[in-house]
């Protein structure tokens, strides 16, 4: 059963990860861009201790990204 088979009030609300879909796209395509920062980060991640920190704060954010863009991807289906 597709989610727009399904009565209005058996469904997520999904407004509370993003407002409407346009919303969900311009973030996805964010996400998408943030990832291209893996590899810069894997040579500078053992210079120091603050470069390992900057490296582990921005995984943590790119994964709370990633985690949000699917979240609202697959409850809206």
């Amino acid at each position: 059963m597709k989610r727009n088979e399904i009565e209005k009030k058996y469904q997520w609300d999904l407004s509370t990860i993003y407002p409407d879909e346009t919303a969900w796209e311009q973030a996805f395509h964010e996400t998408e861009k943030s990832l291209s920062v893996f590899e810069s980060l894997e040579k500078t991640m053992l210079h120091s201790a603050e470069d390992l920190y900057q490296t582990v704060k921005q995984i943590t954010e790119i994964g709370e990204q990633v985690n949000r863009v699917y979240v609202y991807a697959h409850l809206s289906y």
